[in-house]
C-alpha cells in the first residue's frame, strides 16, 4: 500500500567519496507505510542494492517535513553511515501548518515556514505570545505594522485517530497560544 506522504521524499542518495552515488529515492519511498516516521537500517542490501557491499557508504535523504509540497513544508536533509539507523520524521504527530499570517487585514507577513521550522525543532514546546519580542524574533522577523494591534491567523491540520481535521486559531497581540494541548487551545 502506497503512503499518501511519499511525495515528501525529494531525493535519497547512497554512496561514498570517489564513487558515483546511487539514487535510492524509490527504495526510501517504499519504506513509508503511512506512519509519522520511518527508521531505515542503512545497508546496501536494505536499500535494494544487493550487488554492493556495505562499506562505509553514506545515505543522505532530503525530504519535506510537515505537509505535501505546501507552503508549510520545511525541507530537511539527514545522513547516516552503513550500520546506523536513520530516523526520518516526516509528519508531525499533531499539527501541520497550512498557512500562518501575522499582521492586519492589509499589511501582514506569512510566517508559515517559520512556524513549521519551529515545530520540527521543538514540537513539544509550541507555546507563544503573539506580538511579543520572542514571537517577532522567532516567527515574524519584522513587525509588519508598528504601533497597530495585529492578529495571528493559524490555519492548520491535525491528526486525530488517523483522520485529518482542519482548524483555524486567531489570536491578537499579547494573547498566549498553546498548541501543546491540542487543537483549539488558545
Amino acid at each position: 500500500m502506497r503512503s499518501p506522504w511519499e511525495s515528501l521524499i525529494k531525493k535519497a542518495w547512497y554512496g561514498y567519496a570517489g564513487e558515483a552515488a546511487h539514487d535510492v529515492t524509490q527504495a526510501i519511498k517504499n519504506k513509508m507505510a503511512g506512519t509519522n516516521n520511518i527508521n531505515v537500517a542503512i545497508s546496501a542490501q536494505n536499500l535494494g542494492l544487493s550487488g554492493l557491499s556495505s562499506n562505509n557508504r553514506q545515505l543522505t535523504v532530503t525530504y519535506a517535513y510537515g505537509t505535501v509540497d505546501g507552503p508549510g513544508s520545511y525541507e530537511v536533509s539527514k545522513s547516516g553511515l552503513d550500520g546506523q539507523t536513520l530516523k526520518l520524521n516526516y509528519l508531525p504527530p499533531g499539527i501541520i501548518f497550512n498557512r500562518v499570517t501575522y499582521g492586519t487585514n492589509q499589511i501582514f507577513v506569512d510566517i508559515t515556514k517559520a512556524m513549521q521550522e519551529n515545530i520540527f525543532l521543538s514540537e513539544s514546546n509550541m507555546i507563544f505570545t503573539v506580538g511579543s519580542p520572542d514571537f517577532l524574533t522567532r516567527y515574524a522577523r519584522v513587525d509588519p505594522a508598528p504601533f497597530i494591534t495585529k492578529i495571528c491567523c493559524i490555519y492548520y491540520r491535525y491528526n486525530i485517530n488517523n483522520s485529518i481535521a482542519e482548524e483555524c486559531i486567531v489570536a491578537r497581540d499579547f494573547e498566549e497560544v498553546n498548541l501543546n494541548f491540542g487543537p483549539g487551545t488558545v
